[in-house]
């Protein structure tokens, strides 16, 4: 268990704070490795919960011999966010040593779940974040003469959903106008589409490694990478995203 906390001071040498933020993070792993003469398995499992709170201090300024100063008397809780990641996948692989052949699959399942809570008295804005993913990859490396190649390929498909934001009345008096209130529902909106949508996904990469002294470990690498995402719902239904990387370098 990990616990984090942050003050907020407008003015620190007179005690005006702005508030606060409390965090509480649970992790939990496990892992299991069984290796065989011919190739090995690995599962693993991991999840993290996490809750973080907002505060607003209740502050009201005195003047003490002549100082003013600000005296807290408590503070009101004003956003919360609760959230769930967990990964679990299962790998086939034989071992890699510093020159050899080798290959290694992998298959699992990953999602998140967040809930994010703004207080606006006497209203509460909500908005919920969830997906669900199921990927698989597989790579393989070729021992070449004077050289090796590294090749793998990627693939993963992603279920989202939530809600943008829902308001709701926490006393018996007039909501605000949310419409008066500065945002960038543009913006937000895009955000939140983009998240919640079912994507589909996929990537490649090659790296080739030029032996120039196995010796000292000096070698000269190229290595290309592209990615592949399309969404299948929502705003973005249809539109797709590409991107491609290549490096060249010098190991030694």
């Amino acid at each position: 268990m990990l616990e984090k906390k942050q003050e907020i001071f407008n003015a620190n040498y007179n005690k005006e704070r702005g508030g606060e933020m409390k965090q509480r993070v649970y992790n939990y792993t496990g892992a299991l490795n069984i290796s065989g003469e011919k190739y090995s398995h690995y599962m693993n499992l991991q999840a993290d919960f996490s809750n973080m709170l907002g505060y607003e201090n209740i502050q009201q300024k005195e003047v003490i011999n002549q100082n003013s100063t600000w005296t807290q008397f408590g503070k009101k809780n004003k956003s919360s966010i609760e959230s769930i990641v967990c990964d679990a996948n299962y790998n086939l692989f034989r071992n890699r040593t510093a020159y050899n052949s080798c290959w290694n699959a992998q298959i699992g399942a990953k999602g998140f779940y967040a809930e994010r809570v703004y207080r606006l008295y006497p209203a509460k804005f909500q908005q919920i974040l969830k997906n669900m993913e199921g990927y698989l990859s597989f790579e393989k490396n070729f021992l070449l003469k004077k050289g090796m190649l590294d090749c793998g390929i990627h693939g993963a498909y992603t279920i989202g959903g939530g809600t943008m934001l829902k308001m709701k009345q926490e006393a018996e008096t007039a909501l605000p106008n949310i419409d008066e209130y500065p945002q960038r529902k543009d913006l937000l909106e895009q955000e939140f589409e983009y998240i919640a949508s079912d994507k589909i996904a996929g990537s490649i990469n090659v790296r080739y490694t030029y032996f120039l002294n196995k010796e000292k470990g000096m070698n000269l690498y190229a290595i290309g990478h592209v990615n592949y995402k399309k969404s299948t719902s929502g705003l973005y239904d249809g539109k797709d995203w590409t991107t491609l990387q290549a490096t060249i370098g010098l190991s030694f």
